[in-house]
């Protein structure tokens, strides 16, 4: 990223604060979800009832989710410290 270029780093600011307010947050609770439904389906498991891959394929997707957006975040320098408003 040019760190000279202004209208870069306010679009880069932009981008950052949408991730902080909106992406972040949803990634978070889907995370949440994804917990839960893991928990369900193990008690599930450990009872010997059926399980069904259709809860935990997603279920793992949205769990990892918050961690590849993190990676996502850090290649996109949000952390930068010229990134500051």
């Amino acid at each position: 990223m040019d760190w000279s270029s202004r209208p870069a780093r306010i679009s880069r600011l932009k981008e950052k604060t949408h991730f902080d307010q909106v992406v972040m947050p949803l990634a978070y609770a889907g995370a949440v979800i994804a917990l839960l439904v893991l928990f369900w389906q193990a008690l599930e498991k450990m009872e010997d009832s059926p399980t069904n891959k259709a809860f935990w394929m997603p279920a793992l997707g949205f769990l990892v989710l918050p961690f590849l957006l993190g990676i996502y975040r850090w290649l996109r320098k949000h952390h930068h410290p010229k990134l500051k408003a």
